[in-house]
């Protein structure tokens, strides 16, 4: 069951809420005890997150941030178009901080397999793919694979979804 929250974001409350986004300190209920009672603060919190991540997400939605009154989403959407590329950097700052370890170089060649343990005749031409890695800490590797073409076929296709999905985060 949703409540509508009485109380008014406030333009501080909604930027220290942006700023939390980013990775800096948020709003502290020491600086809002006079707007928000010591009790209904966690929910407080919550739907200024809340109203900011779906108002960053997509801010022609109205319906999901329905427990709001039209002025509080005025607000919200003032603050998030006002700091929309702040936010679009740290979401691509913590995204690119998931993985630790990046890709350097690459070697390949194509081999030709004429038989194998099971088979007297096979003829089926195989990748073989050496990606050259290195970590944040400086420690360098590599990943050795062997790839059919269906394999092939299918590591391409990933990896074009995975750079179209990356040329989208990039303003």
């Amino acid at each position: 069951k949703s409540t509508k929250i009485k109380m008014a974001f406030s333009s501080n409350a909604l930027h220290e809420t942006v700023d939390a986004a980013c990775g800096r300190a948020g709003p502290r209920l020491l600086s809002h005890s006079k707007a928000v009672p010591a009790p209904q603060w966690n929910q407080y919190l919550h739907s200024l997150q809340s109203a900011v991540d779906i108002a960053f997400r997509d801010p022609q939605d109205k319906t999901t941030n329905a427990n709001l009154d039209e002025e509080q989403r005025a607000a919200v959407a003032e603050v998030v178009a006002a700091r929309q590329d702040e936010m679009t950097a740290a979401l691509i700052r913590k995204s690119c901080g998931i993985a630790s370890t990046s890709l350097e170089d690459f070697d390949w060649n194509v081999r030709l397999a004429m038989a194998s343990d099971k088979l007297a005749r096979v003829q089926q031409p195989l990748l073989h793919l050496t990606l050259k890695t290195s970590g944040a800490d400086g420690t360098k590797g590599e990943v050795r694979t062997e790839l059919d073409a269906e394999q092939l076929l299918s590591l391409i296709t990933t990896l074009e979804a995975a750079q179209q999905a990356a040329n989208e985060l990039q303003p």
